[in-house]
């Protein structure tokens, strides 16, 4: 399998999810304040590979002087604090976000400690005591289909040491990664 279809893999995970978040936003509008302002699950986070090659691949396709912004905020970024990504109240790379950022506030179901649960942001569903499964993203199962593109994306596309995840930060000043098919540059010097 050659990165074409990888990323292809991923990008249509990303669409699924997209539709998924619209559908929950379509059902339950009255209730979702998520929009462009709120910024309060926007932290430094870590991403897999995979997430970390396309948004590095992202920020290089942006203009040179967008790229650089982007660059030089990633090298000021503290550990714990916001998203280097976020500026004004919004992503820089809204269109490239991960999985995780497109999530953010919906309701997700997990199994926690052998009990089913749906977490949701505190400031959606004020007032609304409980959701039907169904008004939830399935963590679980998401995490799983990421992790096997992942997977797939190593396996058959790296071929330098790889650490396991990235934080948005190292993903615009880290050492080069390469792959297979042709050398995805994730060094300082952009």
């Amino acid at each position: 399998m050659d990165i074409s279809q990888i990323l292809n893999n991923y990008q249509h995970l990303l669409a699924k999810t997209d539709e998924r978040c619209r559908e929950i936003l379509k059902n339950y509008s009255g209730h979702i304040r998520c929009k462009k302002g709120c910024a309060m699950c926007c932290c430094h986070i870590s991403v897999f590979p995979i997430e970390a090659a396309v948004m590095r691949l992202a920020v290089n396709a942006l203009p040179e002087a967008a790229a650089d912004h982007i660059r030089k905020k990633a090298r000021t970024a503290l550990p714990q604090g916001a998203c280097p990504l976020l500026e004004d109240g919004a992503c820089l790379l809204y269109d490239s976000r991960p999985i995780i950022c497109r999530t953010h506030g919906f309701p997700i179901f997990f199994i926690q400690d052998g009990k089913q649960r749906i977490d949701v942001c505190p400031l959606n569903f004020e007032g609304v005591s409980s959701l039907p499964g169904h008004a939830a993203i399935d963590l679980e199962r998401l995490n799983q289909t990421l992790s096997l593109i992942n997977r797939m994306f190593i396996s058959n596309c790296v071929t330098s040491p790889l650490q396991e995840r990235f934080t948005i930060a190292e993903i615009f000043i880290c050492e080069p990664l390469t792959l297979n098919t042709s050398h995805f540059s994730l060094n300082k010097d952009g």
